[in-house]
């Protein structure tokens, strides 16, 4: 998030959009966000995995998720809260218990 110094018309510091302003010896300046040249390690491509499955599932259930975690974290109804602590659990073991309560919710379906 950017934060502006000067007023609308005066410099800013930080990211906004694919821009990033600074200030270089009491100038202000802007310049692009860089490109990463480097392919995505074997350990972010797991946490990209991880995170992309418990935001799926949280967006399922997040009516319940809103409710539950309210007092954690009030701008964003919980889900943030909620998306912390279960992106803590151990993934394998997180992976199970989801695909437990898949098949509990289709069987009640089902009924």
């Amino acid at each position: 998030m950017a934060r502006i110094t000067n007023g609308v018309l005066g410099g800013f510091s930080g990211k906004v959009g694919p821009v990033v302003g600074y200030t270089l010896y009491g100038v202000d300046r802007m310049r692009s966000l860089p490109e990463r040249t480097a392919p995505p390690t074997e350990n972010e491509l797991k946490s990209r995995s991880r995170f992309k499955l418990v935001q799926d599932v949280l967006n399922v259930v997040k009516g319940l998720v809103k409710v539950g975690f309210k007092d954690y974290w009030t701008k964003s109804g919980g889900m943030r809260a909620a998306l912390s602590y279960n992106r803590q659990l151990p993934s394998e073991r997180w992976r199970k218990e989801i695909t437990l309560i898949r098949l509990r919710l289709k069987s009640a379906v089902e009924i």
